[in-house]
């Protein structure tokens, strides 16, 4: 696994007495190329009659799920959510009138082979009742990175308040108490974008595109005691 691992430390100092120690903020960031890419899709039907329209539905939910099956896509890495009707409504001499229905569902896959990123989004814009709600970005080891930057954050913090110490001629002393300041939430990129079908299918991909990248964060607060 290649990352790039960014630390970056912030501190505040408080030195009043020997029992109140130093206090330490101690941040560090760990930046990683996303290896998961997670899609959203809106697939939706209208007409008329009811009936008609939920076999509709049914027939373009299973025609995209078979096609993302066939472009390499896990099927346990498929789902089907918020399955949904509703009625459709027009205008007609300045009056809102019921005519006809709408069928909504959701499609949630992940892709792990950036490499069928192309042929996956084409093979989507030949679906008129597809769009593509949004794409997120994942990592696959984002627990261990969320530990490994957690670490860092308090190796940092001690790291500072040991310049401290030295600094003021004294000896740092045990830890008095650490917690972590902020919840661990990466930062993950999103992509939204139109209605697939409106894609020109003899377009490529640029060259070196580039997919997002995960930021996971750890922060911590930390007091050591002083020996004189």
């Amino acid at each position: 696994m290649k990352y790039m691992i960014l630390c970056l430390c912030l501190f505040c100092t408080t030195v009043s007495a020997q029992d109140e120690g130093i206090a330490v903020n101690g941040k560090a960031l760990i930046e990683v190329q996303a290896d998961i890419m997670t899609w959203s899709l809106q697939v939706t039907t209208e007409g008329e009659i009811l009936q008609d329209v939920a076999s509709g539905q049914l027939n373009h939910m299973n025609a995209v799920s078979a096609m993302l099956i066939a472009a390499g896509i896990d099927p346990k890495d498929l789902e089907v959510t918020d399955m949904s009707f509703g009625e459709r409504y027009s205008f007609s001499n300045r009056q809102r009138v019921r005519d006809g229905y709408t069928a909504n569902s959701q499609i949630i896959f992940s892709l792990k082979d950036f490499s069928l990123y192309q042929n996956v989004w084409m093979e989507l814009s030949k679906f008129n009742a597809v769009s593509v709600r949004s794409i997120g970005f994942d990592h696959s080891e984002k627990i261990a990175l969320r530990n490994k930057a957690r670490i860092q954050a308090i190796e940092a913090a001690r790291e500072k308040a040991q310049k401290m110490a030295e600094a003021l001629n004294v000896r740092l002393g045990k830890p008095l108490s650490l917690s972590e300041t902020t919840p661990w939430s990466p930062a993950v990129s999103h992509n939204r974008m139109a209605n697939v079908a409106m894609v020109n299918e003899e377009a490529g991909m640029p060259q070196g595109t580039a997919f997002g990248k995960i930021r996971i964060e750890a922060r911590v607060q930390a007091r050591f005691a002083i020996q004189d």
